[in-house]
């Protein structure tokens, strides 16, 4: 019996410490909803766009929460800035015993609406923090799958292996590698034509 009223206090610790972290809103949607998600897209979406991070809205993400009553709050989408064209400049980060190291970087983004493509080089990489990814790569770079929400772009590979994140800041565009111990930053200004 006293085993079973351990239980009963834990069940009810957590129960009142998960209740502080939902709105008196946040209920009332829940209650009123028989389930979490709306659909698979629904689910899908959320598990896309983690909390505090940039949201990335394809244009049949709003078809889908208009088509499926979505419900939750309304995350906005920012027109995207239009990046496609030729970016030269330099990458910075560390080099072998911690010394600072740069070298060229150019980037060639394509993009329509919110998502594109490019391709991006950081040269001369090797012994350096920069991504294995890009030492493999070389000269040759990487191709990436863009999608920019705003002034800022997610940069991700096919494989998986490595992201950047830009931002354009007035005419340049400043990049960094997330989740590296090491910071490596990437700036670029567009060439013209």
């Amino acid at each position: 019996m006293e085993q079973l009223r351990w239980w009963l206090l834990l069940l009810s610790a957590v129960m009142f410490s998960m209740s502080g972290c939902a709105s008196r809103q946040d209920w009332a949607a829940w209650y009123a909803h028989p389930t979490h998600f709306a659909s698979g897209d629904h689910l899908g979406f959320s598990a896309r766009n983690e909390a505090g991070s940039v949201p990335l809205i394809r244009e049949d993400d709003v078809d889908d929460a208009q088509a499926q009553a979505w419900w939750g709050q309304t995350v906005p989408s920012t027109p995207p800035a239009d990046l496609s064209g030729r970016w030269e400049g330099t990458w910075t980060g560390a080099g072998i015993f911690d010394g600072s190291r740069s070298s060229v970087a150019s980037a060639t983004l394509r993009q329509k609406g919110h998502y594109g493509v490019a391709h991006v080089v950081l040269a001369d990489a090797v012994g350096t923090s920069v991504p294995w990814a890009f030492r493999r790569a070389g000269a040759s770079g990487l191709r990436f799958h863009v999608a920019v929400n705003g002034t800022e772009a997610h940069l991700r590979d096919p494989y998986g292996e490595v992201g950047l994140v830009f931002r354009l800041v007035g005419d340049r565009l400043i990049g960094i590698v997330p989740d590296r111990p090491e910071t490596v930053v990437i700036t670029l200004s567009r060439r013209p034509g």
